[in-house]
């Protein structure tokens, strides 16, 4: 007997939550429709000169970074990221020039000052061997991003 109560229990609270379910689902999907009508239609940007902005912000971040690793207040993947994004915005902001070849080549040449840094930072006993692998990895992927890049102008 307490099982037909209990679900004729669950079969009366069904019976009364669907309309009001359904009711909901309506308003819900009226003010979504009244939100999309009332939406700012998306900013159109200048991509080139977004890309500029881009690039200019990223050398910014990485002068900063790399002052800051000096001071010791920063890390050296910061170092390595942010001169990484400004690579990727100068070839973003050069696709398909020499600008773009250029982008890489400097990126490159920061990350072997940056491996040489830290060689001879390991060379005294600063660093441990470990460390001396990561921005040799760096310089490994420059070398491999500015190849990639050269033969594909060809």
């Amino acid at each position: 007997m307490q099982r037909v109560k209990g679900l004729l229990t669950i079969v009366v609270v069904a019976i009364l939550l669907v309309p009001a379910i359904a009711l909901l689902s309506r308003e819900l999907a009226r003010a979504q429709g009244r939100d999309r009508a009332n939406a700012v239609p998306p900013t159109r940007i200048d991509l080139a000169t977004n890309a500029r902005e881009m690039e200019k912000a990223a050398k910014e971040s990485y002068e900063y970074y790399y002052a800051a690793y000096d001071a010791g207040t920063a890390v050296i993947l910061d170092v390595y990221r942010w001169s990484y994004n400004w690579m990727s915005a100068g070839r973003v902001a050069n696709k398909g020039t020499l600008a773009e070849i250029a982008a890489i080549e400097a990126h490159l040449e920061r990350m072997q000052k940056l491996h040489a840094r830290r060689k001879a930072q390991s060379e005294v006993g600063v660093n441990h061997p470990p460390c001396l692998s990561e921005t040799r990895y760096w310089v490994l992927e420059a070398q491999r991003l500015l190849e990639e890049s050269q033969r594909a102008q060809r």
